[in-house]
């Protein structure tokens, strides 16, 4: 959750940047720890909502017929980035668990055998992982 509330404060902060001059995203560097109200995209969000204080969300799609294509679009994006992101972490989630499942059946193979296993052995015992998973399937 930590990561996507980054990303999110990103997407704004790339917002607010990208409206402001240079002296303001100058200030921007160097207020990173100051409180929220007083930093320059407080400012900049501010000075945005005054300009649109009196619109209403059915003015906004009157005024513009492709706001709602525009907008599901970008939802689009956002639910394609998401899901990329899960699965990413979904699939970095699997790759540790195998890991450390490979070193707990080494561990435990070491111990059945009484001696440290080198890579003969590890070789070995792929093999012999792979025939029966191949001999399941054959089965199966």
């Amino acid at each position: 959750r930590l990561q996507e509330r980054g990303a999110r404060q990103g997407e704004l902060s790339r917002f607010l940047i990208g409206n402001m001059g240079a002296e303001d995203m100058k200030a921007t560097l160097t207020t990173a720890g100051l409180p929220l109200t007083t930093r320059p995209e407080w400012k900049a969000l501010l000075t945005h909502f005054e300009k649109i204080r009196g619109l209403h969300l059915r003015t906004l799609f009157a005024d513009d017929s492709t706001r709602g294509e525009r907008l599901t679009a970008e939802a689009e994006r956002i639910k394609g980035d998401a899901t990329r992101e899960i699965d990413h972490e979904r699939r970095k989630a699997i790759q540790e668990i195998r890991a450390q499942t490979t070193d707990l059946a080494l561990l435990i193979a070491e111990k059945v055998v009484g001696r440290t296993l080198n890579d003969q052995d590890h070789r070995r015992l792929a093999d012999e992982a792979l025939e029966a998973v191949a001999e399941t399937h054959r089965e199966g």
